[in-house]
């Protein structure tokens, strides 16, 4: 197809078929890289007005977060209990980390003299295997959580920084155990 005849009925029709296998997020992400991509036609006079403009995108919906309740916290804990993964689960509990995050977590990242885990890395799933990324906005997590909560997750983990291999290369995630039904 010649840029002079693309149209933005065009680009519709092919974000419609994306639309079949990937999230709206990727779309609009796709969508931007399409529209720069085509400004700088409409800028040297090659095409009068940039198609991607007119485009409808689909409605990105940002997923609500919704903290483990304080009555099923127990009862997650117990199902953890003697997990290889139990300490990684129990910090990751506390202070929120993401997925690629948390199994991005090497023993350079924490400092048990500061009581500090430094997020700085992920760990992501991407074309041809895992790869580290490195954090844009990076990260310290203090020991203490608050002067109500006595949980300190870096010292969760002191025991293991020897012995353990939970931190010391990337993670082989296994999905969290289901919890028992109520």
């Amino acid at each position: 197809m010649k840029l002079s005849t693309l149209a933005p009925h065009h680009i519709k029709k092919f974000y419609n078929k994306l639309n079949e296998g990937y999230s709206p997020k990727t779309i609009k992400n796709i969508h931007g890289v399409l529209h720069k991509g085509l400004q700088p036609a409409v800028t040297l006079g090659y095409i009068r007005v940039n198609p991607a403009e007119s485009c409808k995108l689909p409605k990105v919906v940002k997923a609500h977060i919704k903290p483990m309740d304080k009555t099923i916290i127990p009862t997650f804990i117990k199902a953890i209990k003697g997990h290889q993964f139990e300490n990684l689960y129990l910090v990751d509990l506390f202070i929120g980390l993401r997925q690629s995050e948390i199994i991005g977590l090497t023993w350079d990242c924490i400092d048990f003299d500061a009581d500090t885990i430094f997020v700085y890395r992920q760990y992501q799933k991407l074309t041809g295997g895992y790869k580290w990324a490195t954090l844009i906005c990076a990260f310290t997590i203090c020991g203490t959580l608050s002067p109500c909560h006595p949980f300190r997750p870096v010292m969760t983990l002191k025991p293991y920084r020897k012995t353990s291999v939970i931190i010391q290369r990337p993670l082989q995630w296994t999905p969290t155990p289901t919890l028992p039904r109520q």
